[in-house]
């Protein structure tokens, strides 16, 4: 696979284009599903630098999952006591986004 010479790929993400405009904003919100993740979900959320709306929704996790969410200031936790599922979790996220 060739990549362009013009696009710097950087770990971790950091969401700017290639002409260095920035595309998070405050029209963006990243929503993530998470049941007991608690061995993913920092670098999940370590990856994501740099954007502004982090919603993680905690579909009844009995790990440390929770704990580990709270550390991250930026991010939003919706804890939510049984586990959903998939898409009902998603759509309660997705339904707080403003």
């Amino acid at each position: 696979m060739k990549y362009s010479s013009k696009i710097k790929i950087r770990e971790p993400l950091d969401f700017i284009t290639k002409s260095g405009r920035n595309i998070m904003s405050n029209r963006l919100t990243i929503v993530i599903v998470t049941f007991n993740s608690d061995d993913v979900i920092s670098d999940c959320l370590k990856s994501l630098n740099g954007a502004p709306n982090i919603l993680v929704v905690d579909n009844g996790s009995s790990d440390r999952t929770k704990n580990i969410v709270d550390r991250f200031k930026s991010v939003t936790l919706i804890n939510v006591n049984d586990n959903l599922g998939y898409g009902a979790a998603a759509n309660l996220g997705f339904s707080k986004v403003k």
